[in-house]
């Protein structure tokens, strides 16, 4: 995104035919809501008839991509940043609401964060300080603010904002996630508020909260969890894989109740007003059946947390024990759709590799890189390396029992692909071997790994889904598919190596 100058960006709206200015703002990268450029206009007319002097370096509708949060006017100075907000009307409550949240974001960039919003229907403008307080404050005011602000050459504005200050995780920054430094969108906050109600009957309950990677479902699973534990009830989370370090912290420090399923046999004697099940896509039956006998008996409340395409083996996927709860279960099911935790760049990278159909012509994939080697050796020392500086290397799980193909090219000392479910890492490097291939529907798939117990495709999704910033693909000894991936990295330019 490439910042522009007011005064020139409302003239274009006025005078240019809608083609042209759509290109303008292409140009500068800008996606806002054309309904928004009146409201712009005023506040334009506004702080001209006081005197401005300069319109330069502001920068239009910025979201932080990861987490869709979105700014209507930046500009950024040396040691300031001046944020404002457009409404056509508002309430003091949904104004306050609206800057409390950007000033949150906007603090991790260090500097002094000014934060406005300006009402085009009566021409009020209201500040939210430092101090917490929301003011209705003069235009002239902001003028002399803006005025004086030392400008920043900002090339890049999306580098300014990093994705482990703000994308806070139970797991991944435990002590934040605690101290509540974090937000809830409208729809999670809808859902927490309908669970709430639901659960104040004295009768037995059971509730599914249903969500795709980047969703927002743990977040709002384990907030869930934090409230009813603030306020006395006691709360048993059973985790349907291996427990993890946030785990660890939230059951030692701050004395959660949380069990591995592999404790499973202890539920029935436990006592216990609410029951979250994080992960119950990969409950078996039997577990199934004892979790709801139990509940029912002493009447509690159930939570069912899972995305029902975090599966690993063949035979969770026919028993699909999501489908179960849904039918003969639960009394009412939350779906989590929205993607506000995801980087669009990466999203798209992996809708495109696991279907090829669905690609994204226009999206620039600048933080994807591939590495291709022809031998085992060479790519587990490339990864060794990897993991040395700092990125997250994610093994495919192995077997307990068996030898399998890619054990020639992990390192035992990486983590797999059950260790890192629910958990997110800046940078990620994963897999793709020989028994990776594109079906007749251009659909991902894979081969059966000989002596192998999980699909490597459905564990491959749950590596690429954890990645916050950089991708690494390590293509191990499969021309094809570095061909697809490259053709997918650039599509203006189809590769075929086989043919070289």
């Amino acid at each position: 995104m490439k910042s522009i100058n007011l005064d020139s960006l409302v003239e274009s709206y006025n005078f240019l035919d809608d083609g042209i200015f759509d290109e303008y703002l292409s140009i500068h990268g800008i996606e806002f809501d054309k309904e928004e450029m009146y409201d712009l206009s005023i506040l334009l007319k506004n702080i001209k008839a006081n005197g401005i002097h300069n319109l330069d370096n502001f920068f239009l509708g910025f979201s932080i991509n990861q987490i869709s949060k979105q700014f209507d006017l930046l500009r950024i100075g040396s040691d300031s940043i001046i944020n404002i907000e457009l409404k056509r009307k508002s309430t003091p409550q949904k104004i306050e609401k609206q800057l409390i949240q950007n000033r949150y974001y906007l603090q991790f960039l260090g500097k002094t964060v000014h934060t406005y919003t300006f009402v085009s229907e009566t021409g009020e403008l209201f500040k939210y300080d430092h101090t917490g307080v929301l003011y209705s404050t003069l235009i002239k005011n902001l003028v002399t603010l803006l005025d004086s602000q030392d400008l920043e050459d900002v090339e890049d504005i999306n580098s300014l904002f990093k994705p482990s200050d703000y994308l806070v995780s139970p797991f991944n920054s435990t002590d934040k996630f605690i101290r509540g430094e974090y937000f809830l969108t409208d729809h999670q906050i809808n859902i927490k508020k309908d669970i709430l109600n639901r659960f104040s009957s004295n009768k037995a309950e059971f509730i599914s909260v249903v969500g795709k990677p980047g969703t927002g479902k743990t977040l709002l699973t384990y907030d869930l969890a934090h409230f009813y534990k603030n306020n006395g009830l006691n709360v048993l989370v059973v985790h349907c894989g291996k427990l993890n370090i946030g785990h660890d912290i939230l059951r030692v420090k701050y004395k959660w109740r949380i069990q591995s399923i592999k404790q499973f046999h202890q539920i029935s004697t436990q006592s216990f007003d609410i029951l979250i099940v994080d992960e119950a896509q990969r409950l078996q039956k039997p577990q199934l059946d004892i979790i709801q006998n139990t509940v029912n008996s002493i009447q509690a409340k159930c939570i069912f947390s899972y995305d029902p395409d975090q599966i690993f083996t063949r035979q969770e996927s026919y028993t699909n024990i999501g489908l179960t709860i849904e039918q003969n279960v639960i009394t009412k099911s939350y779906r989590l759709t929205d993607k506000i935790r995801t980087n669009k760049e990466i999203a798209s990278f992996i809708v495109n590799l696991f279907d090829l159909s669905k690609s994204n012509p226009n999206q620039n994939y600048e933080n994807i890189y591939i590495q291709f080697f022809n031998d085992y050796q060479s790519a587990k020392k490339y990864a060794d390396n990897l993991s040395f500086n700092g990125w997250e290397v994610i093994n495919f799980t192995n077997s307990l029992y068996n030898y399998v193909t890619y054990d020639n090219f992990q390192n035992a000392q990486n983590k797999n692909s059950h260790d890192v479910i629910g958990q997110e890492y800046d940078n990620v490097a994963v897999f793709i071997d020989e028994h990776f291939y594109y079906d007749s529907n251009k659909k991902l798939t894979a081969y059966s790994v000989s002596g192998g117990v999980y699909s490597v495709d459905k564990m491959l999704y749950q590596n690429l889904t954890r990645t916050r910033e950089k991708l690494n693909i390590i293509i191990v000894n499969n021309n094809k598919m570095l061909s697809e991936i490259l053709n997918i990295l650039s599509p203006k330019s189809k590769v075929n190596i086989l043919n070289k």
